[in-house]
């Protein structure tokens, strides 16, 4: 059970489940839209899964995760170079880069500002990836985001306590547990915009119940499965549409 139990650590680690979280975030904006573009969602993906790794890499000195982000860098360099070339905003992306390499050793040592970071940078990426309705899921994807980061910074709020201060410190674990449900409110809100389908409607309030559990701290599967995988329950809904 113990080799079991730290086995499934390591597969977290690795990054493929929140990797596939903003795969399958994307390919639920697009399903909203009508779209279908599985390259578009591989690149987001992808693109996700080699900032966590590099940021683990960074703060952990895993190995492991230096070589998961560098066979990722060379797949989307090998198969969708011209993508971030032909793209009108190729610069963001260099951006969005450059906040993934001086996050831990930059941003993350600064106060109060490492969810909101971390809502920003999900955001900017869905907010480039489509034409059309760009700005509502910029807001949608930072709500989201900020919702489900805030229950991680709400389990490792003694852990941080020596090193950072996060949001989570400045209130009590119910308030944050609130702040939580009520950015994944707005999100809600804004997602309803585009369809308010019954199916919609229920993966969406299972995403309350499963926020509302976080306001104490869980095993790891409730924060590395649930929680990252969120965005697959809305597009697995979305195809009742």
């Amino acid at each position: 059970m113990y080799w079991l139990n730290k086995t499934l650590i390591q597969f977290y680690r690795s990054q493929i489940l929140i990797g596939l979280g903003c795969f399958f975030l994307t390919l639920f904006h697009q399903s909203l839209l009508q779209l279908y573009d599985f390259n578009q969602a591989l690149i987001a993906g992808v693109l996700c899964f080699v900032s966590y790794n590099f940021q683990v890499f960074f703060s952990r000195r895993q190995y492991v995760n230096l070589l998961l982000c560098m066979v990722g860098v060379l797949f989307l360099g090998k198969f969708y170079l011209h993508f971030f070339i032909e793209h009108e905003y190729s610069w963001v992306f260099v951006l969005l880069g450059l906040v993934s390499l001086l996050y831990v050793p930059a941003f993350r040592k600064l106060h109060y500002v490492k969810t909101p970071t971390i809502a920003l940078s999900w955001g900017m990426l869905q907010y480039l990836l489509f034409k059309e309705y760009a700005v509502l899921f910029f807001c949608s994807t930072f709500s989201l985001i900020f919702a489900t980061t805030l229950l991680f910074d709400l389990r490792d709020r003694v852990l941080d306590l020596g090193q950072i201060k996060t949001i989570a410190h400045l209130t009590t674990p119910s308030k944050i547990t609130l702040l939580s449900l009520f950015f994944y409110l707005l999100f809600s809100f804004m997602i309803l915009q585009l369809s308010n389908h019954t199916a919609l409607v229920l993966g969406l309030l299972f995403g309350v119940v499963l926020l509302v559990m976080g306001y104490k701290k869980r095993a790891h599967v409730y924060y590395y499965v649930f929680l990252d995988l969120l965005p697959g329950v809305f597009y697995f809904v979305s195809l009742c549409i």
